[in-house]
């Protein structure tokens, strides 16, 4: 979902709130005793009738001992009406597996008069693999299909600008450690390949310290590659690098 959003190129408050909502689509457990318990990245889901929110992350509700639902709060208010799940069929001592599945719409472009009316649906699955009671191994495959894309002019062939349907695969990997009961240290690489305009998207790289005091957990950290937002761009030119910080405190009950 670029479209309307990929002009952005100086700071922006609201991109930035939407950015790291994005980004963050799943749940902190505080009080952890092993990685087996984090949410955050990985294939686990909540307990039953646990529920976490933040300033900036999303609403995620533990429907059932398999299954977890999430929505983005600030993205509802921007006229993006969301929705992810997130279900837990394989549970093995030293993995787990969940398929995932999520779907944004947006109204903001005819809202404004400025553009169609977007949206993304995705669907895939991640596997999480447990190395002991510190170190946690995710990763996972994912299709996406994004409605009315804008797709930008080119010289090569040359060609204007235009709105399309595109489809492509993406993978995901992520590395967990939990260093004590209150620390964890994260690193993620999301990449997606768009079948229909045969190119791939940058790569996004995240690196993130998360602290956890009872039931409140402070995250902190930085991610560099493609974002739907990009309040940051920095190496200006023929090429540019979105980067972005990332810093939320999330509860949890």
């Amino acid at each position: 979902m670029r479209g309307r959003f990929r002009h952005i190129s100086a700071f922006s408050p609201i991109a930035a709130l939407v950015g790291l909502a994005v980004l963050w689509s799943a749940p902190v457990r505080a009080d952890w005793k092993s990685v087996q318990q984090v949410t955050l990245g990985t294939a686990q889901v909540l307990e039953p009738g646990a529920l976490t929110f933040g300033i900036l992350s999303p609403i995620a509700y533990g429907v059932s001992e398999r299954l977890t639902v999430e929505s983005h709060p600030i993205l509802d208010l921007l006229l993006v009406p969301n929705l992810a799940a997130r279900y837990r069929f394989v549970e093995r001592r030293a993995a787990i597996v969940s398929a995932i599945a999520s779907y944004k719409q947006s109204f903001y472009g005819q809202s404004v008069g400025s553009g169609p009316t977007q949206g993304e649906l995705n669907l895939g699955g991640i596997g999480t693999w447990y190395l002991g009671d510190h170190l946690a191994l995710s990763g996972g495959p994912s299709f996406a299909m994004r409605m009315d894309e804008w797709v930008p002019p080119s010289s090569r062939p040359a060609r204007a600008g235009y709105y399309a349907t595109t489809l492509g695969p993406g993978v995901s990997l992520q590395a967990h450690y939990l260093a004590g009961t209150r620390d964890l240290i994260m690193a993620s690489v999301l990449s997606r390949y768009d079948v229909t305009l045969s190119h791939g998207d940058l790569p996004t790289g995240t690196l993130a310290w998360v602290h956890e005091w009872n039931t409140v957990s402070l995250i902190a950290g930085v991610s560099v590659g493609r974002f739907n937002f990009q309040p940051f761009l920095f190496v200006q030119g023929a090429h540019t690098l979105p980067v972005m910080p990332l810093l939320d405190l999330w509860w949890r009950y």
